[in-house]
């Protein structure tokens, strides 16, 4: 068996003794390397997550790449019941879930740029990745671990907890991460709302956007995370609506 075979088969005990969590988790399979861990969950029963050592080619929102990480990046996909998808605050509960467990295992402060982003310190440290097969509706989450460096176009964008001075056992984080998801899947949406607000990465920044096929740039007063950004531009406050609003750049306040 190779290096990461043996890493692969040992995850794979230590998972299923520490992180069995239904109704999000009842099974893990755990490989040394794939492209990605959302195209491997689109083969597993619901009630599966799937993670590997090393995810080559894994992707996020709007088809846009995930960049290689080798064994310095957390990918995992929780392939959960098909009913799951009808949550439309789905995508932020997991951010949510994640940030919790950085947060826990790091000790630090995540903030959330909607829709689906992890944010440090104005830089990408993950995102959320939600889709739905016939049977089951995929959670993909992405977390920057150990990266010393990034490739030269994500160098001034993105970081990582090694980066931020707090290097952590991926395994751990993920532990964490699974206990984490189990516990928001099904908590009031008060509680969703009040911690999205106080991790809202977007309020106050300037942002340029893409709505509805028109490109607006301005000040973000509120996100509603379902229904959308309340943007000031040009002296009025309009809203771009959740489903048919993309940010292109972005400055943090």
């Amino acid at each position: 068996m190779s290096a990461s075979g043996e890493i692969a088969a040992d995850w794979q005990r230590r998972l299923r003794a520490e992180a069995d969590a239904p109704p999000a988790v009842s099974r893990w399979l755990v490989v040394d390397e794939v492209g990605s861990t959302q195209d491997l969950a689109r083969e597993v029963e619901p009630g599966t997550a799937v993670t590997a050592i090393r995810q080559r080619a894994g992707r996020g929102r709007l088809g846009r790449a995930w960049a290689d990480t080798g064994s310095d990046g957390l990918a995992v996909t929780f392939a959960l019941p098909s009913a799951a998808g009808a949550d439309p605050w789905l995508a932020i509960a997991s951010a949510l879930a994640a940030a919790r467990a950085i947060d826990a295992v790091a000790g630090l402060t995540v903030a959330i740029k909607w829709p689906n982003d992890l944010v440090l310190g104005g830089r990408k440290l993950g995102g959320i990745l939600i889709e739905r097969t016939d049977r089951a509706t995929l959670v993909g989450i992405g977390i920057n671990v150990g990266q010393a460096e990034f490739p030269a176009e994500l160098a001034p964008i993105a970081t990582s907890l090694a980066r931020a001075g707090r290097p952590v056992g991926r395994l751990e984080l993920l532990v964490r991460l699974t206990r984490e998801l189990a516990a928001g899947l099904g908590e009031p949406l008060v509680r969703r709302e009040a911690e999205f607000a106080r991790r809202d990465a977007l309020r106050g920044a300037w942002i340029r956007a893409t709505s509805a096929g028109d490109s607006v740039e301005g000040r973000v007063r509120l996100v509603e995370p379902i229904r959308g950004i309340h943007l000031e531009s040009d002296g009025h406050i309009r809203l771009l609506p959740a489903a048919t609003t993309s940010i292109v750049a972005w400055r943090p306040a």
